[in-house]
């Protein structure tokens, strides 16, 4: 059931480390590649967030909006990204 779930791409779900000998070393690779896993899975959303943000200011800017326009939607996206009311 848990390497089901894993497979499926729950990579929250932890395997228990009560093999014996390979089994358990097994156990606990597994449970250190999804952890991995889900690691890269939280940078890759923060990436696709961070470019997401770039190409709406360069849009802006690829427009002619004036700076007096784009520079507060720069302070917009860089609040968002940052998870703060203001930047």
């Amino acid at each position: 059931m848990t390497a089901h779930r894993l497979a499926s791409g729950d990579l929250s779900t932890r395997m228990a480390t009560t093999g014996a000998a390979e089994i358990g070393v097994l156990e606990k690779s597994v449970n250190t590649m999804a952890s991995w896993l889900q690691g890269s899975q939280s940078e890759l959303a923060n990436l696709l967030e961070e470019q997401a943000a770039l190409r709406r200011v360069a849009t802006l800017v690829a427009e002619g909006t004036p700076p007096e326009k784009v520079f507060p939607a720069v302070n917009e996206e860089v609040a968002r990204l940052l998870e703060v009311a203001r930047a």
